[in-house]
């Protein structure tokens, strides 16, 4: 359900006016521009002993709108959110009890070591893994604190919520390969140094230029680069895709997500009508099929550069997830954020973090 009260007491009557169960925890999904003093919404939900867990994203929606100083909340069933901090340190702990396969997980979307994280996380719980969440962080792509629970807010951190319920998620992104590919040969982390040997800056651009008579000059690289992203290739499925967002001092393409060193990368471009459809088949392979189990909300995790390249048909694409769940007779509001990359985990295989990317885990009882 999404709030647009900044007042702490009125928000948490709110809060408390759909709660299903005393053992009930609470979800949050903070508007960056949101007024809330999060101080003090902790000091007062703790006066109530009420576990909350969540994360700042550049903006949320609920009841089918998008707000970028709202609140999101939903009640949901599972294990106590654990907070995992350190992400981009060598060494961090993992230290959760498996309640169950199915995690909602939030991460600093700024932070390295992501991809260590997921692999520390599979290792622990195996092939049945089921995933949904992303990264959390200002539009502005300034580190923050961003991650929270009880004990409060955090940066370069994720927060880990294990559900009672049934998980299924679907992962699209509806992006094609345009031109490549191109061998990663110089990275680190996420920073593109070179592509086929060559300086990585140079490679883009020229092959943008040619192939799609587009030029960088006069625009901000980000402005361009949103329509031309990157993806690893990925046999069987959809390529994952990086999103170039700035040239740092040294001219070195500076991407969300790592890049592994001699990865084999393309060029992606799309039309818009590709994305929004995209959003109906994510939509679609997060609906359970078995007419026994009760749907119970919808979770959409949507790259807020999806947004900034779709614009005005960003709405579009929020009105496929809806006909989608119409279709199987799903009528209740999803709630989502627009975030920093996307994670995902569909119950076979790794778990990825990706970028330009529609992630919707829908959960069961």
């Amino acid at each position: 359900m999404l709030s647009e009260i900044h007042n702490i007491d009125a928000l948490v009557n709110n809060f408390l006016s759909n709660k299903k169960g005393e053992s009930s925890i609470l979800l949050l999904l903070l508007a960056e521009k949101s007024a809330i003093d999060f101080e003090a919404l902790k000091i007062q939900l703790n006066a109530m002993d009420i576990l909350f867990f969540g994360g700042i994203f550049p903006c949320v929606y609920g009841s089918s709108k998008v707000s970028e100083n709202g609140v999101v909340h939903q009640w949901v069933e599972g294990s106590r959110p654990t907070i995992i901090e350190n992400i981009s340190g060598q060494r961090f702990s993992l230290d959760i009890k498996q309640f169950s396969s199915n995690a909602i997980v939030f991460i600093d979307g700024l932070t390295s070591g992501i991809d260590r994280f997921l692999s520390k996380f599979y290792n622990s719980f195996g092939t049945d893994l089921k995933m949904v969440g992303g990264g959390a962080g200002s539009i502005s792509l300034e580190s923050m604190p961003c991650i929270f629970d009880n004990t409060g807010l955090y940066a370069d951190a994720a927060v880990v919520f294990l559900l009672k319920d049934g998980l299924e998620v679907g992962i699209r992104h509806g992006w094609k390969r345009a031109a490549g590919p191109f061998v990663a040969t110089k990275t680190d982390k996420n920073v593109i140094q070179e592509l086929n040997w060559r300086p990585a800056l140079e490679t883009y651009k020229e092959a943008i230029s040619i192939n799609y008579q587009t030029s960088f000059d006069g625009a901000s690289f980000f402005d361009t680069a949103k329509k031309f992203p990157f993806a690893m290739v990925k046999e069987g499925a959809e390529d994952i895709v990086r999103d170039p967002i700035t040239v740092d001092e040294a001219g070195h393409i500076v991407c969300v997500g790592t890049i592994p060193e001699n990865s084999v990368l393309n060029i992606m471009t799309a039309e818009k009508k590709q994305l929004v459809y995209a959003a109906y088949e994510a939509a679609s392979a997060s609906i359970m099929h078995n007419k026994v189990a009760q749907h119970q909300f919808s979770l959409i995790i949507d790259c807020i550069s999806r947004k900034l390249f779709l614009e005005d048909d960003f709405f579009e694409e929020l009105k496929m997830i809806d006909k989608a769940f119409e279709a199987f007779g799903i009528e209740e509001d999803f709630i989502g954020a627009m975030t920093l990359g996307e994670i995902g985990a569909v119950g076979s295989g790794f778990p990825q973090f990706f970028n330009k990317t529609v992630v919707v885990g829908g959960i069961y009882d």
